[in-house]
């Protein structure tokens, strides 16, 4: 049985209505990853207040399109933070040529892979990533 707390919230400006899109594509790759308990937080932010979180906790400054926290509790499961701009990733779903939802999505389940204990900082890595993220948000192979 699986235990799954997800809370989306959009502290922008911006208009987004694909929280159901986002929660299923989290939910989906919290399940085919086997984890059974979470606490997830999805917050979307501006994008000052993204590189402002950039420049803070990994001195990078500029902005990004997604963060990760996780937060290890000692107990079961997984627990953190993903912050995504919604401005950020405005500007990659018209790049890419998809939706605002599909491309938020996909940085929701990269975050979720972050707290899965992925990292993207090899080509085999971001791969690897990439096609976990298509099979969760429901890209054909």
């Amino acid at each position: 049985m699986t235990s799954f707390v997800i809370t989306i919230a959009n502290h922008t400006d911006l208009p987004f209505d694909g929280e159901v899109d986002v929660r299923a594509c989290v939910e989906r790759a919290l399940t085919g990853e086997g984890i059974t308990e979470a606490d997830v937080d999805v917050s979307f932010i501006a994008d000052d207040v993204m590189q402002e979180a950039n420049r803070t906790y990994l001195q990078h400054d500029y902005t990004t399109d997604v963060l990760t926290f996780p937060y290890d509790d000692g107990g079961e499961g997984i627990e953190g933070e993903i912050l995504i701009s919604l401005a950020v990733a405005q500007q990659q779903a018209n790049e890419y040529g998809v939706t605002l939802t599909n491309e938020v999505c996909r940085l929701a389940v990269h975050g979720v892979l972050h707290l899965c204990g992925y990292n993207d900082s090899t080509d085999e890595e971001r791969l690897a990533m990439q096609q976990r993220e298509d099979r969760y948000i429901g890209v054909p192979a």
